[in-house]
């Protein structure tokens, strides 16, 4: 899945949240993303989700229903791009959803259903 080409501006974080699953971990799963509390958007595999925030501290998570990921206290910095990668774990008794911190992409690979991505 390419990523578009990302504008930067001094006075503005962006970030970037992608889920690069495979069929075993379904794929058209949507994870909800919330920046400081509050729902921002959603992510699926074949949707990554930008978006722009203000510099300073801010609190990022992701959740799926009964799930929510730790929560990630970051101090963002003006003119940067952050990626975060999603990723599931199944356990016995509980599920786990991860969102973590990558280095710049430029384009990630998907299993998908839809003819306009194979």
């Amino acid at each position: 899945m390419p990523l578009e080409t990302i504008s930067y501006a001094i006075d503005t974080v962006t970030v970037v949240v992608y889920y690069p699953a495979t069929v075993k971990q379904e794929p058209l799963q949507s994870f909800d993303v919330l920046v400081d509390g509050e729902i921002i958007g959603q992510v699926i595999a074949e949707q990554p989700l930008r978006f722009p925030l203000k510099p300073g501290h801010h609190v990022l998570q992701a959740n799926i229903p009964g799930v929510m990921s730790k929560a990630h206290e970051l101090a963002m910095h003006g003119g940067l791009v952050n990626f975060f990668k999603l990723r599931r774990e199944y356990g016995t008794f509980a599920d786990q959803v991860h969102l973590d911190a990558t280095p710049l992409i430029d384009g990630y690979f998907i299993l998908s259903h839809r003819p306009e991505f194979h």
